[in-house]
């Protein structure tokens, strides 16, 4: 969506107003989302459009400005999730996306990774993202459906990932030695 931190501010407001009962808060949000789509819409329009021009105006004709997509945009940046075949606790997780329809969303066997893995790990085709163990399934979840990404987001918050991380280690989902491809060595 075009305006995700606005309609945060206006969801924080209203729940605050629900929460104490107060009708300013609710007054606040209203004249935020009023805001937000009259006055600041109409000024970012002009302004974004003469800084971007055709790339910007693409981008809107896929956008809504306040209600979220469901499902990924088909022209999401693409990314490869690499999990093993052969690892126990890993094996079910590749065919798990392979079965759900994704956005741009690579599974390929760890097996096949040019170097030797220890851990689940996800990679953007920018190469600006790698990620490792549940923080890579948390990336891998933002190419589903926006309940899965939300899952994928506080698998990947930064606290809570290190918790997530340990509580997997210590159930069985440790690191393992997984042999990438072997290069050819000259004879």
């Amino acid at each position: 969506m075009a305006n995700p931190m606005q309609l945060c501010a206006v969801l924080i407001l209203a729940s605050a107003a629900l929460l104490t009962g107060e009708l300013v808060l609710l007054l606040a949000a209203l004249t935020g989302v009023a805001f937000s789509s009259g006055i600041a819409a109409w000024n970012e329009k002009g302004h974004l459009d003469d800084r971007f021009g055709p790339a910007w105006r693409e981008y809107r004709s896929t956008v809504r400005d306040w209600i979220p997509r469901w499902h990924a945009s088909a022209d999401r940046a693409s990314g490869t999730l690499y999990a093993s075949v052969t690892c126990d606790p890993c094996s079910a997780v590749g065919p798990w996306f392979a079965r759900r329809t994704s956005a741009g969303l690579v599974v390929a066997a760890a097996e096949n990774h040019p170097s030797e893995l220890r851990r689940i790990r996800y990679e953007s085709a920018d190469g600006r993202v790698v990620a490792q163990g549940t923080r890579a399934i948390g990336c891998a979840l933002e190419h589903l459906t926006l309940g899965w990404a939300v899952l994928g987001w506080v698998m990947r918050a930064p606290v809570l990932a290190s918790v997530i991380a340990l509580v997997t280690d210590a159930c069985g989902g440790a690191p393992r030695s997984i042999p990438g491809r072997m290069s050819e060595s000259p004879d």
